[in-house]
């Protein structure tokens, strides 16, 4: 990671969660924006080398919607699910399902992307629950972090 992250990965109840603070620096807005723009969104989104070849993205409460990330060998892969809370330049949350199996085994999981603004820099904590087991959790980390790489440099 070029960028300093807190990662942690948690155990409850409900399942294990993956935990990720970060910090960028760009202004809260710029950092909303980038989430919740398709066409930025695309540009960062998947594990770097990854392109998003297909976005229907509409953050709006009750919303569906799909990505697809394509990997340097054409490998593709698609998620989707339903947007719960959108709170604009602070918080998104929405539910995450892999089409097929995938790495969590068809169990619907959820996101919360909370963003707290520190004036020329932006505080992003990422809350990826209810995961099947620690390795689905594990798997996440990297595509996230990498990810977020990419938001980095994009911002």
């Amino acid at each position: 990671m070029s960028q300093a992250a807190t990662v942690e990965i948690e155990q409850s109840d409900a399942g294990y969660a993956l935990l990720i603070d970060r910090e960028f620096k760009a202004p809260c807005a710029k950092v909303y924006a980038a989430w919740t723009d398709p066409e930025q969104l695309a540009k960062w989104w998947g594990p770097s080398g990854f392109t998003c070849p297909e976005v229907d993205w509409k953050p709006v409460e009750g919303a569906r919607y799909r990505t697809c990330m394509k990997s340097p060998t054409d490998d593709v892969y698609c998620v989707g699910g339903v947007f719960e809370e959108v709170t604009p330049t602070s918080r998104l949350v929405f539910t995450w399902m892999w089409e097929g199996e995938g790495p969590t085994g068809g169990v619907d999981t959820r996101v919360t992307i909370e963003l707290k603004d520190l004036g020329d820099t932006t505080h992003l904590r990422l809350t990826h629950d209810l995961m099947p087991n620690e390795d689905a959790a594990s798997g996440h980390r990297d595509g996230w972090c990498s990810s977020f790489d990419d938001l980095d440099a994009l911002l």
